[in-house]
């Protein structure tokens, strides 16, 4: 049985992740979120499932795409909320779809983890390693040899040259 997907959140970045999965062909089946003002709504003609907290989903069943982007305060980055989201549904046994814009440019020798999201404008030099459940944003620019570990966001147009190392939950 094929699995259906299913986004987690709400928010512009769960719109832009909609946008890449139906241009690529890939059918949404809805979302969950923490938000109850979307009950009874849909995004981009994606419906809302219900509260994350209510709904039970099975992970033989469903396929989930992290769509929390960074909610950064003073505080700090927002990453550990969708570090936790990501966390939290791994150790229920569920898969996060990597998902790369068509518009993107991923040489050889890339290697991913789980619930990578690339956008649209990004190029990936050979020999790169990134971590799962990352953010490579619109026009950014990984050169050769990067290592961005686990949940971390690199922002729109930024530029990182080879052999830089990010650490885990950054904000670039």
């Amino acid at each position: 049985m094929k699995r259906e997907l299913v986004i987690i959140g709400g928010g512009g970045h769960t719109r832009v992740l909609i946008g890449m999965a139906q241009a690529a062909g890939i059918a949404v089946k809805g979302i969950i979120t923490s938000d109850a003002a979307l009950l009874g709504e849909s995004i981009l003609d994606v419906p809302v499932l219900g509260l994350e907290e209510e709904i039970m989903l099975d992970p033989a069943n469903i396929l989930l795409i992290n769509g929390v982007g960074n909610h950064a305060s003073r505080t700090g980055s927002g990453l550990l909320v969708r570090a936790a989201i990501y966390q939290r549904y791994r150790a229920r046994g569920f898969d996060f779809l990597p998902l790369i814009s068509n518009h993107a440019v991923v040489q050889p020798h890339v290697l991913m983890g789980e619930g990578v999201q690339v956008m649209p404008g990004v190029v990936i030099q050979s020999g790169a390693i990134i971590g799962e459940n990352v953010i490579i944003n619109t026009r950014a620019s990984i050169d050769h040899d990067v290592v961005i570990y686990p949940h971390c966001h690199i922002a729109p147009a930024a530029v990182l040259c080879g052999h830089v190392v990010v650490g885990e939950e950054t904000h670039i």
